[in-house]
């Protein structure tokens, strides 16, 4: 390893469709999470190749399986699977939209 690496992975959803209600670490002693960033804490959440308009983290709901819903990073790789254990996020479930014309 690098002197001051740090290892960045990403807490996704697991539900196609679903409101965020919250976002929290467990609290645990000795933490290996150096950093959890959540849609808050971005000043331009937005991304896009037309339209400006797709968040890099997802913000109250999520629309897809695997929607990022946080970033956070530790100091190895062992430490980053620890910090992804101690993540909490908290659904309302929705019923998908599965196809064009419930769209």
């Amino acid at each position: 390893t690098l002197f001051n690496e740090v290892y960045v992975g990403l807490i996704t959803s697991p539900y196609a469709r679903a409101k965020i209600l919250s976002v929290e670490q467990k609290k645990i002693k000795n933490s290996p999470l150096l950093c959890l960033l959540t849609a808050k804490h971005l000043a331009d959440n937005r991304f896009g190749t037309i339209f400006n308009d797709q968040p890099f983290i997802a913000e109250n709901e999520v629309n897809f399986v695997g929607e990022v819903v946080s970033v956070i990073a530790a100091k190895t790789p062992q430490l980053l699977e620890e910090a992804k254990k101690s993540i909490v996020v908290t659904y309302e479930r929705e019923t998908p939209i599965l196809s064009l014309s419930e769209a």
